[in-house]
């Protein structure tokens, strides 16, 4: 991360609309964390957060979801959320 006085970013969105069961979701999580963490090292925590989309057709359906772990990947990004903003 470089600092730049003159722009400010307020969010930065990791992903597009993922679903639970893409095999690659998880994957986002570890970005969110890792981008986090960038920016908390530049200095930049109170201005600039992460954070992310998920399609809301797979929450919808609760089978599935169960099926894909929704819950627990929801839980972690909640957490997540919840400590660091």
């Amino acid at each position: 991360m470089i600092r730049y006085t003159n722009v400010r970013f307020r969010y930065i969105a990791v992903g597009n609309e993922e679903k639970p069961a893409d095999p690659f979701a998880s994957a986002f999580f570890s970005a969110i964390q890792n981008l986090h963490n960038s920016i908390s090292a530049a200095g930049l925590r109170n201005r600039t957060k992460v954070t992310t989309a998920t399609i809301a057709g797979a929450l919808g359906d609760k089978a599935k979801a169960r099926n894909f772990s929704c819950h627990e990947l929801l839980n972690k990004y909640i957490n997540f959320f919840k400590i660091n903003y």
